[in-house]
């Protein structure tokens, strides 16, 4: 007697099903996965400008000062830098050399590119000429005017002090302090200028080879909703013998939008003394060479995919597990036996 157990190829196209539905999930399972591990970058992004003296007088700092950058911006500016934030390198001798260096933006997997960049760039500029800071500082007073949040790393032998901050006379008293020592060592200065919204807020003159500090950006008050507009005053009741008095409108007071307030940033050792941001002429503005690329717009819409996504990964893991439900049903239930023809030719004799 032959017994027939389920059809083969209906277990086939089940597993052919359940194949088709696996390759369509796995691509949405990572997509969903890599969303989760890489979070969206800062829409607010801050510049970071890095200005060295390669003028003549530099030349015997040279190794030091690609020492100094080279282990700074592999530290990631003792954790300044955040995803997003763009890095951008100028040279000066008597004349400033800017755009010779592509902007770059900052990504942790990045950093030691970066810093490598960087340090391989200040290799092949050649010490030459006087240093001339002027023109580096025209051109610095338009970045500042043009950036929310800008932080700038000059780097020189102190020789000459910035000039059009509100802290030219400390930053100058701190070069010539530490003169001496930077010219027996052979290390350069590295000066922190930090602006926010067009105007310097804090500096800090640091010594290498002692720790690097930067000084703080100052907070911004949280602004006072408006107050509520004035009640109406209601209209006074009839008199029998006299005329109502009139009452006057009240006038209305138009709010007066509050100012943000900026904290003073903290003093820079040794001889950072910070005093309160005076405002700062407005420069001619002349084109900007490190221009910030602002982030694609997708990257706002990306939040609201979440949700069909999020559906449709359910609907095939759902239709996945159905399908190997009914692969595992219709491999193991055998259907019930079917005689073969001479049995039944049998069968009917007897009868």
């Amino acid at each position: 007697m032959n017994h027939f157990r389920s059809n083969p190829h209906r277990a086939r196209h089940w597993l052919e099903l359940t194949v088709l539905l696996v390759s369509l999930t796995g691509p949405l399972i990572a997509q969903t996965s890599a969303s989760r591990t890489n979070p969206l970058a800062r829409l607010v992004t801050e510049r970071f400008l890095l200005i060295v003296d390669t003028s003549a007088t530099m030349e015997k700092r040279g190794a030091n000062v690609e020492q100094v950058v080279g282990k700074l911006f592999a530290e990631d500016l003792k954790d300044q830098l955040h995803p997003g934030d763009t890095i951008g390198v100028w040279t000066y001798t008597d004349e400033l050399h800017a755009g010779q260096f592509p902007l770059r933006r900052w990504t942790p997997q990045t950093r030691t590119i970066i810093a490598q960049n960087i340090v391989d760039f200040l290799k092949s500029r050649k010490y030459e000429n006087r240093s001339r800071l002027a023109p580096v500082l025209a051109q610095l007073q338009n970045v500042v005017a043009d950036s929310e949040r800008i932080t700038v790393l000059l780097i020189s032998d102190g020789g000459e002090a910035p000039t059009g901050t509100p802290y030219d006379a400390e930053i100058a008293e701190a070069y010539q302090i530490n003169a001496a020592d930077q010219r027996k060592q052979q290390t350069p200065f590295l000066t922190v200028l930090r602006a926010a919204k067009g105007k310097f807020t804090g500096f800090t003159v640091n010594t290498p080879p002692w720790p690097i500090e930067f000084p703080v950006f100052p907070a911004l008050a949280k602004a006072e909703p408006p107050p509520a507009p004035p009640t109406a005053v209601p209209s006074l009741p009839l008199a029998t013998t006299a005329p109502p008095a009139s009452v006057p409108a009240p006038a209305i007071i138009s709010p007066v939008p509050p100012v943000p307030v900026f904290t003073s940033p903290p003093p820079a050792p040794p001889l950072a003394v910070s005093n309160p941001p005076a405002v700062i002429p407005a420069p001619v503005i002349v084109p900007n060479t490190n221009a910030v690329v602002p982030l694609p717009a997708a990257a706002a819409s990306a939040g609201r995919k979440s949700f069909p996504l999020s559906w449709l990964l359910a609907g095939s893991l759902l239709l996945l597990g159905v399908g190997v439900v009914v692969l595992i049903w219709l491999l193991r239930s055998p259907s019930q036996p079917r005689a073969s023809l001479i049995t039944r030719s049998i069968d009917r004799d007897l009868k």
